[in-house]
């Protein structure tokens, strides 16, 4: 084992590989820094993908990396999930019926401006059929 200089086995705050004595620090999913002082169990961490910091600044630095990249991970999954719990509300349904609605209307309009008879009386029954759909809603 080498000692840092001027150093001795006595004073040295220097390990094996770099590592202070007692172990390397890991970083748990929910941020907690902890010591692992069994080198066998230190050892089954690495070999599984944990990464051991040789100091609890390097694995504070970490966790708080990891926690600035779940706050972004964490807008995206809010997105999705108020996307989402709008689909079950009613109330949508009810708007993309009317905008519907109002899109066939507005095709009406333009086919009857434009003298597109056979083609105004098809959507003519297509909004007939919408507004029975969204009377029932």
């Amino acid at each position: 084992m080498t000692q840092p200089s001027g150093g001795s086995a006595a004073n040295s705050n220097t390990g094996p590989f770099g590592i202070p004595p007692g172990g390397p620090w890991f970083v748990f999913p929910t941020g907690t820094i902890q010591r692992q002082s069994n080198p066998i169990a230190a050892e089954a961490l690495t070999k599984v993908g944990w990464i051991g910091f040789p100091t609890q600044a390097d694995a504070k630095a970490y966790a708080d990396a990891l926690h600035q990249l779940g706050h972004a991970a964490g807008g995206a999954v809010t997105g999705t999930a108020d996307f989402l719990s709008r689909l079950t509300d009613p109330n949508t349904w009810i708007r993309v019926a009317e905008v519907a609605l109002g899109l066939i209307l507005i095709a009406v309009g333009i086919a009857k401006l434009t003298n597109a008879v056979p083609a105004a009386t098809k959507v003519a029954k297509g909004a007939a059929r919408a507004g029975e759909v969204a009377a029932i809603l």
